[in-house]
């Protein structure tokens, strides 16, 4: 177990982090002992105590009143202020915590409404929830308390580190003195504790296994009534037809989840996005865990039922009630950002417990109460229209890529295997649902929309000919429709799609449906305004012939006898609206104002064909009436060690989502472990080496010149470590820092980069005003272990062997000794 290995401990110390700690003179959450001093020392009166206590039980409530009234703001305020020191999720925490670090003694994950309700409870009568309890006593008395919130967590650290059954009142003793073998010279003896919560917390896989939520499958679009119409209550009631996996073991974890933090996150899921978060206060799982809530005022609780067998929709009835705090909508997050609790992501109706989340997620504020109907349209999809992937090196860019054009596609990845992932992709690009191209500095207009290309002529002395070929966006565009040919749609078979028509042929009768994709599109448009369903009653007004010139076309003679059909092909847009996804790599590795042209404009989410500000362009060489289709997904990536996202083209910039794929040090041993291997190589912890390295070039350069986790992902031994940093990560470091190699040094540490032996060079007889420092110029080498796997060193003055392992220890700031021994 990683907590119990001195050498990794004694590593860790060296972090900047730690080294932080340890320096520090003064008590390192001081700033929040004062704040929880001044409220517990400030002299109320019982009225005005009281009156917050029950002010406390409507957080919503509490909020607007202590705005409004002079004498409860900076009451209010001072309870803000401590919660910004105590938990990393609380609200204002930016505003509010005066660290530069934004240090905060836990990630606690209690909610706002729970930190002042307890702490207005501690102040009163020395009683809180346990993890706010926890909180209070470590700020007061650090020396013999610790930062260690959760109840549970104490559970697991005492059952799984102490190899001890966990006792409230000995714990900190305990754990304090598991620790006692390890000088850590701290500046001030107060900090101890929370250094070896820091240690802990390091290597919290090996010991901790927690729900910490649910996840729910659930696309049918219920929960944005609920956002909307719940906003002036206090609660409201949400269900479901299945209880979540893991059954009685899960619900008891949530039950101490509520009793600890006073909540819980319920997310919900569609087409591989989550979408929406309730926060969950309590659950009942029949008519007598219901009768538990007989105390609540039904008219302050949304879609409250008092009897369990009323929950129920057609041929579904509920087998868990959730009362929640409220539902808010999100910034649209990939569930492969979740971490599933011995479960899968949810499919359909079920729910699956959660052990960890995203650290930043957006919450939408009142996303659809404040906009027009044709803003809530383009809203709804789950993942954005356009988005890209950047991030240093190694990060996964590109195999993220997959899997969200996959996840937009509505793959279920329950129980699939990476190979079989990577097999369905294929056979979606082979199906042309996804396209990947890569973008290159040649790459043109002509190439990625349309222009005019040579034809070899037929016969040897015939002229050569030019056409006009489609690029690959414009054969995406046209062909980005909800079927492709051979497609069986409630009893229509696609024959033929082309630039301006898609041909149906019913099964049975066997009569074709040849459908204008102008009008499709012109009648979408027109009953969408409506807001009316498709039907064949198109009979325009004066004013609606200039509001929809592009449909008065189709109403004229024969034409009017095609809507009947358009009609039915529309219902069938409608109801299914598959997507196609184009996936372009290295985007900003092309002139990105030349490849788009026009078109920038037109990817707009709210200019595509069918949006609220539809827009189309005539072609320059085709001369075509062309627009961008609202189901033709963007994702591209981009590398930032070779241009950062504010050097990119603005018009980019607007039109597309950024997403920041950052190295992931913690995570190597997680994966790793999945794949059967160890953390570590030859002693060497690759998660430390990686955030060693990486803190160092962020300092020299910045972050966006850092080394992604991939290259330590699949390193089997001490030889593929070896040429990890020999083919990737040395020839990065080189072209980062120009040949620097001085630079290099500092990164890699002597025992990677030498001084070259020096050899008289004489220049040339030249009067060269630097001449002097020509001469005195060093110059440096990088070491190759793989041709000698021994090389040697003055280190401390007296010659020394270092080998590949050594070499490392060095750059972890391990001491060598100057013996001939490895150690």
């Amino acid at each position: 177990m990683h907590v119990t290995n001195s050498d990794k401990i004694n590593t860790l110390l060296q972090n900047d982090e730690f080294k932080s700690i340890r320096d520090s003179e003064e008590f390192y959450f001081q700033k929040g002992q004062d704040k929880l001093k001044e409220w517990l020392n400030l002299d109320l009166s019982p009225t005005i105590l009281n009156e917050l206590s029950l002010l406390a039980k409507d957080y919503k409530n509490f909020k607007v009143v202590c705005e409004e009234r002079a004498d409860l703001k900076p009451i209010a305020q001072l309870l803000y202020s401590i919660i910004a020191y105590c938990d990393s999720k609380a609200l204002d925490k930016d505003l509010l915590n005066e660290y530069p670090d934004k240090r905060v003694i836990a990630r606690a994950n209690v909610r706002m409404n729970a930190w002042v309700l307890y702490l207005i409870s501690y102040k009163s009568n020395g009683t809180a929830s346990d993890s706010v309890f926890n909180a209070c006593m470590y700020l007061l008395d650090p020396l013999n308390e610790i930062n260690i919130l959760s109840e549970n967590h104490r559970n697991q650290i005492s059952k799984n580190v102490l190899q001890k059954e966990y006792n409230k009142e000995t714990f900190v003793k305990q754990i304090i003195h598991f620790f006692d073998e390890y000088d850590f010279k701290l500046k001030n003896e107060l900090n101890k504790t929370h250094l070896i919560v820091r240690i802990l917390y390091t290597f919290q896989s090996d010991w901790l296994d927690e729900i910490v939520g649910l996840m729910a499958a659930d696309s049918t679009g219920w929960q944005e009534d609920f956002v909307n119409d719940s906003e002036s209550y206090q609660g409201l009631v949400v269900w479901n037809s299945k209880k979540p996996t893991g059954r009685d073991s899960t619900l008891k974890a949530l039950r101490d989840l509520i009793l600890d933090n006073g909540s819980f996150p319920l997310y919900y899921s569609s087409k591989g996005s989550v979408v929406f978060k309730a926060i969950i206060k309590d659950f009942a799982v029949d008519q007598n865990t219901l009768k538990k809530w007989g105390n609540l005022n039904k008219k302050t609780i949304y879609a409250y039922q008092q009897k369990f067998d009323r929950y129920k929709d057609n041929n579904k009835s509920a087998k868990i009630l959730f009362l929640a705090e409220s539902i808010e909508r999100v910034s649209p997050i990939p569930v492969s950002e979740f971490e599933f609790f011995k479960a899968s992501p949810p499919r359909q109706d079920n729910i699956s417990p959660l052990k960890s989340e995203p650290e930043n997620i957006s919450i939408l504020v009142n996303p659809s109460s404040h906009k027009t109907d044709d803003m809530k349209d383009e809203n709804e999809r789950s993942a954005p229209l356009n988005q890209i992937l950047f991030g240093p090196p190694g990060t996964g860019k590109t195999y993220h890529t997959i899997n969200k054009a996959l996840e937009i596609l509505e793959y279920d990845f329950n129980g699939k295997s990476r190979k079989e992932i990577k097999e369905e992709f294929e056979k979606r690009v082979k199906r042309g649902q996804i396209v990947f191209t890569t973008f290159h500095q040649s790459l043109s207009y002509e190439d990625f929309i349309e222009g005019l290309k040579p034809i070899a002529p037929k016969k040897e002395g015939y002229p050569i000919s030019y056409k006009v070929v489609d690029g690959t966006f414009k054969q995406m565009c046209v062909n980005t429709l909800p079927f492709s040919i051979g497609d069986d749609i409630n009893g229509y078979i696609v024959e033929s799609i082309s630039k301006e028509n898609v041909t149906f042929i019913k099964k049975k009768s066997g009569y074709l449906l040849p459908v204008s994709l102008r009008l499709l599109y012109a009648l979408k448009k027109y009953f969408d305004d409506k807001h009316q369903p498709y039907t064949s009653s198109v009979n325009l007004t004066d004013e609606e012939k200039v509001m929809y010139p592009e449909l008065e076309p189709f109403l004229i003679n024969g034409y009017k006898t095609i809507i009947p059909f358009a009609l039915e092909a529309l219902s069938i847009v409608k109801e299914t609206d598959i997507p196609k996804v184009l996936i372009i790599d290295e985007i900003n590795r092309g002139n990105v104002s030349q490849i788009f042209g026009e078109l920038i404009t037109l990817i707009e989410q709210d200019k595509r064909l069918g949006g609220s500000e539809e827009l189309t362009v005539t072609l320059p060489y085709s001369k075509d009436s062309f627009g961008v289709p609202n189901n033709l997904y963007i994702i591209g990536t981009m590398n930032t060690a070779d241009r950062s996202v504010e050097a990119l083209d603005s018009a980019l910039r607007r039109r597309f989502v950024f997403e920041e794929m950052t190295p992931k040090p913690d995570r190597i041993a997680e994966i790793r472990s999945k794949k059967g291997l160890e953390a570590q190589i030859g002693g060497i912890d690759l998660g430390i080496l990686l955030a060693t390295i990486n803190s160092r070039i962020e300092k020299l350069l910045d972050k966006d010149h850092a080394i992604g986790h991939s290259y330590f992902l699949n390193c089997v031994d001490i030889e593929d470590l070896k040429n990890t940093f020999y083919k990737n990560i040395i020839p990065l470091l080189q072209e980062y820092f120009y040949g620097d190699y001085a630079k290099i040094g500092l990164v890699l540490g002597s025992g990677f980069v030498k001084l070259r032996e020096d050899k008289d060079v004489t220049f040339a007889a030249f009067d060269h005003e630097n001449l002097d420092m020509f001469n005195e110029r060093k110059l440096y080498e990088i070491v190759d272990y793989r041709s000698n796997n021994r090389q040697s060193f003055q280190v401390k003055g007296k010659s020394q062997d270092l080998s590949f392992e050594l070499a490392t220890g060095l750059l972890l700031g391990k001491e060598i000794s100057v013996s001939n021994e490895e150690g």
